[in-house]
């Protein structure tokens, strides 16, 4: 029940910080995604949206290493998902992952066009 609280929380703090970001308040939405992150840190969407934030303050090491954790996170998961046959949370993780893998290819693509390239 702990851990649902806590989960539920974090989905809270993340649509808060999706919203501030849209809003433009990058750096608060970059203090509500690390604390996200800091409270759980296997938390993919809590990575994607620092990185995000990170991207838009023009902190491009930390947005890449971001992005990288958010897809890592993610894939582990799925794989958690996977193994205990659990059909229900393997389709989400799925779903979770290939957002984040998608969102990572876009900043990747980004870094490398306006930083890297």
């Amino acid at each position: 029940m702990e851990q649902q609280q806590q989960t539920s929380a974090q989905s809270s703090q993340i649509e808060r910080g999706d919203t501030l970001l849209k809003q433009g308040a990058v750096r608060e939405a970059a203090e509500v995604f690390a604390g996200v992150v800091r409270a759980e840190p296997n938390n993919p969407a809590g990575h994607l949206g620092l990185a995000e934030a990170s991207l838009a303050l023009g902190d491009f090491a930390n947005a890449d290493l971001r992005a990288s954790s958010a897809a890592r996170t993610a894939q582990a998961r799925f794989n958690d998902a996977l193994k205990s046959r659990a059909g229900a949370g393997a389709n989400l993780a799925d779903k979770e992952k290939t957002l984040c893998d998608r969102r990572k290819s876009a900043i990747d693509a980004w870094l490398k066009l306006n930083v890297k390239g």
